[in-house]
């Protein structure tokens, strides 16, 4: 997991979809005014949206889940996942969450106004967004959204609300999370809070990201792709070698294949050990 910096999209299309996007939250506002259920329609997914903006290997999140950095489109159809939960809310064990809206404890209705708020809205593999079961233990994001303290309500208590999952839209994730890279007790491409941190080790756990066998081993798979790259680049021959190597390692740091953060805590090691890297600038 990455921090994911975009710019948002100035097409017409695009433009098109934010308008809808402002008299659907109108919508659901009424709604609650008149004392209704709030009812979000697809549009946060729109098809032409989803594919072009989205899932695209050129789009606004280079095709990865924003959470596992997995190519959603080589093995499943990817969603378009609410950060913070559309209509319903649990806790880290899936268990419904009370709040008082001002007549005593009751389900949290979600957070229903944020429901086309492009900050909310990631790009997400299945396994990440969809509620599961694995090795006795739920995976999936789902409806769960552990956080500390106080659940938000309104738009207000919005900036009190301290969530204890990482929205990589707005965080940097290397700031919670840090990756095992040597192998001494079988644990190498597992991923650990970085000095115990709350909100990384809810991460991991909530979305599985040290169960999924398949994710760790291309994690491992990432460390040793970053390493002998880079060996070939040092000790290339020639200068159009080096720079074939060197394109390589750059589109693996900067977000445009699968497990970036891998590659950055892969070049993060070789700096913080190798004190003469000033001829290789990446």
């Amino acid at each position: 997991m990455i921090r994911i910096n975009v710019s948002w999209p100035d097409s017409q299309e695009w433009r098109n979809w934010r308008q809808d996007c402002e008299q659907a939250k109108r919508e659901i506002e009424e709604q609650v005014q008149r004392g209704e259920k709030p009812k979000v329609k697809n549009l946060y997914k729109r098809e032409g949206i989803k594919e072009r903006y989205y899932k695209a290997r050129d789009g606004l999140f280079n095709g990865k889940c924003a959470y596992c950095e997995v190519f959603v489109s080589d093995f499943m159809r990817g969603d378009i996942e609410h950060f913070r939960p559309k209509l319903k809310v649990t806790d880290e064990n899936d268990v419904p969450i009370k709040v008082d809206y001002g007549n005593g404890p009751e389900d949290h209705k979600g957070y229903y106004w944020l429901s086309y708020d492009c900050s909310n809205l990631l790009l997400s593999c299945q396994l990440c967004n969809q509620a599961k079961k694995e090795k006795e233990q739920k995976i999936g994001k789902h409806n769960r959204f552990p956080v500390e303290g106080e659940y938000a309500v309104n738009q207000a208590g919005i900036d009190k609300e301290y969530p204890l999952l990482i929205n990589p839209l707005v965080e940097d994730p290397s700031k919670h999370i840090m990756l095992e890279l040597k192998d001494d007790e079988g644990l190498r491409g597992f991923l650990f809070p970085l000095d115990k941190d709350k909100k990384g080790e809810m991460t991991i756990n909530v979305l599985a990201l040290n169960i999924r066998e398949q994710l760790v081993e291309k994690r491992q798979g990432k460390i040793d792709q970053f390493y002998t790259i880079y060996c070939k680049c040092v000790t290339a021959d020639n200068q159009a070698s080096r720079d074939k190597y060197l394109k390589k390692l750059r589109e693996m740091l900067y977000g445009k294949g699968e497990h970036s953060f891998v590659a950055r805590e892969v070049w993060r090691d070789i700096n913080s050990n190798n004190s003469t890297l000033d001829h290789l600038s990446l």
